[in-house]
C-alpha cells in the first residue's frame, strides 16, 4: 500500500516538476531494488545475529549487514543519477 501511495505522490509532485514517466518509473525501480536487496541482505544476517552469544557478536554482524548495504544500492543510484533515461 505505501509502494502505492508512494508512486502516485510521485506522479503528482512530477508532473508539476516536469518529470517525465520514464523518470519517475526509474526512480520507483531504484527504490524498489534499494529494498529487496536490504531485506535480502537482512534475511541472510537475521540467524547469525539471532545465535548470537554475546553483545559484541551481535553488533559484528550488525555492522557487517549496514556496510553491506552501500554496496548494493549505491551503484544503482548512481547509474539512475547518470543516465535518467530510459
Amino acid at each position: 500500500m505505501l509502494i502505492a501511495a508512494d508512486l502516485l505522490g510521485l506522479e503528482a509532485v512530477g508532473r508539476v516538476a516536469g518529470a517525465t514517466v520514464t523518470v519517475l518509473a526509474g526512480l520507483q525501480a531504484c527504490g524498489l531494488l534499494g529494498c529487496s536487496s536490504s531485506n535480502a541482505l537482512a534475511d541472510t544476517v537475521f540467524p547469525f545475529i539471532a545465535r548470537s552469544e554475546t553483545l559484541q557478536e551481535e553488533h559484528h554482524w550488525h555492522m557487517a549487514a549496514a556496510r553491506w548495504l552501500p554496496l548494493l544500492i549505491n551503484p544503482i543510484q548512481v547509474e539512475f543519477s547518470l543516465a535518467p533515461g530510459p
